[in-house]
């Protein structure tokens, strides 16, 4: 029975699984082989044995491995996004963009009913509860 650890690659389709790692960490729109069916079709693999792969923790090490660089040369563009976001008056873009290259942090002022501090850590936790349950609707 197959193990979640167990490599299940021979040496001969060592190459053809880390293409298929990178084939995983690439775009869906980026893609030339579109499916994974196509992609076992091109490259003499049963379907059987992709998902097989997919099971193997140290398959997805190498999907990341992949994937980390290629996203890392896209941040900048991430960044100008977000800034002409925030010149059109998106708000969460100005604060995320401002926090980010402007040391921009919010203030908050916390009252305090005066109880001991396993009361003011309760308050504190029911308010951030209260800020994110709000981000979330905006």
């Amino acid at each position: 029975m197959f193990k979640r650890n167990q490599s299940t690659s021979t040496p001969q389709k060592a190459k053809e699984k880390e293409l298929f790692a990178k084939w995983i960490a690439t775009p869906k729109s980026m893609r030339v082989v579109k499916t994974q069916l196509a992609f076992s079709k091109e490259y003499n693999i049963t379907e059987h044995m992709l998902s097989v792969w997919k099971k193997e923790e140290r398959f997805w090490d190498m999907v990341n491995e992949f994937k980390i660089p290629r996203y890392k040369e896209r941040v900048s563009d991430v960044w100008d996004k977000l800034y002409k976001l925030s010149m059109k008056g998106n708000v969460k873009a100005a604060e995320m963009f401002v926090t980010e290259f402007d040391d921009y942090k919010t203030k908050k002022e916390i009252a305090h009913s005066g109880g001991d501090i396993g009361e003011l850590l309760k308050e504190l936790a029911a308010e951030r509860k209260r800020d994110t349950e709000l981000n979330n609707n905006e």
